[in-house]
């Protein structure tokens, strides 16, 4: 009876701390996920396509100058561009049923051993060596009982103190940033590239052939011009280019020097006529009479 006794309480001794080593990786689990965090969206004009000018123009000659009127193009297209951060968290915390179940179950142990060991003192305290096989120890009932009841009481001890320090660990967080993704939305396409008041300061030119570069500075309202000298003689027909010769710093990256703007159409020059002499009459003799003193 006190060799079985021995063996049964090894047997459960050992089963019950196997089952608390592999559960104690049980106890705490941990779930991982991953935030967004936005930030503010920041919104843009830009280019529908890459080599055309957000500035066009209208010009037409006016006697020895040249009139312009500028306009903000819809080329453009309005983006919205936001910058999102990511966050990994982990968050590590008891598994409270894993853990209350071995507190219960090392209490239950604890409470078969302490009722084991109040049992022996009333055993047989008669030493016995079973049956005389090899490998039994000689050992009274008492003491038997007395081995198993230690056994299961620090077996359960050790199951129950385990389930209580989890239960008693508090949830950490672990957090890693990741790489930030950027993501642009199209919101509008075909929009104005900006307002009229942004050509103010840019200097555009127009070429004569023979007699060089004549420029003008836009105004706020996108008005321009183009004083030519009288004494410069403009071609009889035909349209010269106006193009962009200086970019104000508010323009900069967006026009360039040398960008077309639109034409001027040229009108045939109407000769000059001398005061007092009319065209039909210019080859014909004119005959003045001088009145004579009295």
């Amino acid at each position: 009876m006190a060799h079985q006794l021995h063996r049964l309480s090894q047997i459960v001794a050992l089963a019950v701390a196997t089952s608390s080593l592999s559960a104690c990786t049980g106890f705490r689990e941990t779930t991982t996920s991953i935030r967004s965090l936005p930030d503010k969206p920041v919104e843009r004009v830009r280019l529908t396509r890459a080599g055309v000018s957000p500035i066009a123009g209208e010009f037409r000659q006016q006697e020895h100058s040249v009139l312009g009127q500028l306009s903000i193009t819809h080329l453009c297209t309005q983006e919205s561009t936001q910058l999102i951060r990511k966050r990994e968290e982990s968050d590590t915390h008891t598994v409270r049923g894993t853990a209350m179940a071995w507190t219960v179950v090392g209490g239950l142990v604890t409470a078969v051993g302490a009722g084991l060991l109040v049992a022996s003192d009333d055993a047989d305290k008669r030493v016995s060596c079973g049956e005389g096989k090899a490998g039994d120890q000689c050992e009274s009932e008492s003491s038997a009982m007395q081995t198993a009841a230690f056994s299961l009481l620090v077996t359960g001890l050790s199951s129950a103190i385990a389930g209580g320090y989890f239960l008693a660990q508090k949830p950490s967080t672990e957090t890693k940033e990741l790489p930030a993704e950027r993501v642009t939305r199209v919101q509008a396409e075909s929009v104005s590239c900006g307002a009229t008041r942004m050509v103010e300061g840019l200097s555009v030119g127009v070429e004569i052939p023979g007699n060089g570069t004549w420029t003008g500075v836009a105004l706020a309202d996108g008005s321009v011009r183009i004083e030519v000298s009288p004494g410069i003689k403009l071609p009889d027909s035909g349209t010269l280019p106006v193009v962009v010769m200086a970019v104000p710093a508010n323009l900069a990256g967006v026009v360039s020097p040398g960008m077309r703007l639109g034409e001027v159409a040229l009108k045939k020059q109407q000769p000059e006529s001398k005061p007092g002499v009319h065209a039909k009459n210019a080859r014909t003799p004119v005959s003045v009479l001088l009145a004579g003193r009295d």
